[in-house]
């Protein structure tokens, strides 16, 4: 997961924290990320609200991909 702090670059400071998690299975894996996907899309709805009166501030998306590793490298090879 990465945490953007900041849109600008200054001093070389990097405007970002990045956060690895080592789950025990995949299972527990997905349900983190569950969880954190719920928390973004709570936070998204909260900045939405802020700028209604400026919709150009609250466009930007994200997204999180739930593919296993196995499923990711079957649609590098069916692309190839």
């Amino acid at each position: 997961m990465i945490v953007v702090t900041s849109n600008e670059i200054k001093d070389g400071i990097v405007p970002f924290v990045c956060h690895a998690f080592v789950c025990d299975s995949k299972n527990q894996a997905r349900q983190i990320t569950y969880a954190l996907a719920a928390a973004f899309q709570e936070y998204g709805k909260k900045i939405k609200e802020e700028n209604k009166d400026n919709p150009a501030l609250s466009k930007k998306k994200f997204a999180i991909d739930l593919r296993t590793p196995e499923e990711l490298q079957s649609r590098n090879d069916e692309e190839i």
